[in-house]
């Protein structure tokens, strides 16, 4: 298996820790969701969907809570932050928003706490 595979199924199953960790802690007046844009899509569904106005580098979850917008962009341990990404993170905080690179579920949590997100639940009782 490349190192590559294995980092995109590192960042899979980070993924879904953090979806389950979501959907437990997050307060109710809070609406998430993944942006589904990182998988692999043939040319077709590509072009169709940068014609819809898909851009690179949007985090993989945004948290819309208490008016602010706050983006999660999950990486491995050794995972690279793009371009793109560095300049989406900048957008956000130029507008007031919240953006971070998280590399584990620690991270996830203490980004949220730190923006003031009343989580019903922690990583480590």
């Amino acid at each position: 298996m490349t190192e590559r595979r294995c980092s995109r199924q590192e960042e899979f199953r980070l993924s879904c820790v953090v979806a389950d960790y979501l959907r437990r802690a997050l307060p109710s007046t809070a609406v998430w969701s993944h942006f589904p844009a990182g998988e692999a899509r043939s040319a077709i569904t590509g072009a169709r969907l940068k014609r819809m106005g898909t851009a690179r580098g949007w985090p993989d979850y945004l948290i819309v809570y208490d008016g602010k917008l706050i983006g999660l962009e999950l990486k491995t341990p050794k995972g690279p932050v793009s371009k793109e990404q560095q300049a989406v993170g900048e957008a956000f905080s130029a507008n007031g928003m919240a953006w971070t690179v998280a590399r584990s579920l620690d991270a996830v949590e203490s980004f949220l706490r730190s923006e003031g997100v009343p989580l019903k639940a922690t990583v480590h009782a």
